[in-house]
């Protein structure tokens, strides 16, 4: 596709929410999540570039973004651009980026059980991210939701062995440069203490599952039930096979069968 010959300059900043795949060497590729800087926009398409990426500058359809509240400090290669988002909601964002890359990984080396988990963990946050941005929740159970929102990041850094987020006591990110190293590195005891505790009680309690999942297994009664053949009436040389079946009257099913195959009727007919 070739660049269009007249542009409308309006700068202006966006998120993506669709993926987007170039499709031409004057394309722009798109990830959900990413904050793009329009410069021109021109019927239905826009220019500009992803803020991870600023050297690569293109076009890409304008239904695939919508606008973002952003503040521009300074210019050209000193601009820097505050999202007006909410800090937790950038940080979701960005986990969410960062586990996606991994849980497909898990899925690759078919690790099945740390993929089931990262994947409930990253549906968790989707639905949390989406209630705080609604902003329909009172003060009190966004406060809590927010701490669940950090626990769950905390926890799923800390069994993907990923960087352990060092908050205050709100859950906020502490600034490295306004905080000082001893209060850093209180903060990062006490993080490190409480993921470990949850870590704990989730090796517990899978402890007290499997323990009463056998338990329960051991309080099945198990019986043993010997058949013997005795005879079997059919003619010589023509196919037959014996079916045998238990049937539960109580549940009105049949519980287990066992077919004898031709090789085994010959064999009790003396024939095998």
């Amino acid at each position: 596709m070739g660049m269009p010959t007249s542009w409308l300059i309006n700068p202006f900043f966006f998120t993506a929410f669709y993926n987007y795949d170039a499709r031409g060497v004057d394309e722009l590729s798109l990830q959900i999540g990413d904050t793009v800087h329009i410069l021109e926009t021109y019927e239905g398409w826009y220019r500009g570039y992803t803020l991870r990426k600023k050297s690569k500058k293109g076009i890409f359809p304008a239904s695939y973004i919508h606008l973002k509240e952003a503040t521009v400090e300074g210019k050209g290669q000193h601009e820097t651009v505050i999202p007006g988002d909410l800090p937790l909601i950038q940080e979701v964002t960005t986990t969410l980026r960062e586990w996606s890359i991994i849980w497909r990984q898990l899925y690759v080396q078919d690790n099945r059980e740390m993929f089931r988990t990262v994947r409930h963990m990253i549906y968790d946050l989707i639905e949390w991210r989406s209630q705080i941005l609604s902003g329909t929740l009172p003060q009190d159970e966004l406060k809590e939701l927010k701490k669940k929102v950090t626990a769950k990041i905390d926890y799923g850094n800390r069994i993907l062995d990923l960087d352990l987020v060092v908050r205050d006591g709100d859950g906020n990110i502490l600034d490295p440069e306004l905080t000082s190293t001893i209060s850093l590195f209180r903060a990062h005891e006490i993080a490190s203490k409480q993921v470990e505790e949850r870590l704990r009680e989730e090796k517990s309690q899978k402890q007290n599952i499997d323990i009463n999942r056998q338990a329960k297994f051991a309080a099945t009664p198990s019986l043993a039930l010997f058949v013997n053949l005795k005879n079997v009436v059919c003619k010589i040389g023509e196919d037959a096979e014996v079916l045998m079946s238990l049937y539960d009257p109580t549940e009105s099913r049949f519980i287990r069968s066992v077919t004898l195959s031709n090789c085994s009727l010959s064999f009790l007919l003396g024939q095998c």
